[in-house]
């Protein structure tokens, strides 16, 4: 077994997106059974999530910016 796990997304010309998977691969197995909608909610879900995640990170190292500044004497 590999460590890349076997998901494909093939983007056709309309715009719209295919996925697929090795129904036999334990890191894509989450996927099998579910509906179309449901894989679009988790990957909205996991965007979401790294959405935030970023933001959070962005924000505490700017806040940490001006904790230096303020330091500094520079306001």
């Amino acid at each position: 077994m590999t460590d890349t796990a076997s998901l494909k997304v093939e983007e056709l010309a309309d715009g719209s997106m295919v996925l697929t998977w090795d129904e036999n691969d334990p890191k894509c197995s989450l996927l099998n059974g579910k509906t179309e909608e449901e894989i679009v909610a988790m990957i909205e879900k996991g965007l979401e999530t790294m959405i935030l995640e970023e933001k959070q990170a962005r924000l505490k190292a700017l806040k940490q910016l001006v904790e230096h500044d303020q330091q500094m004497g520079l306001y």
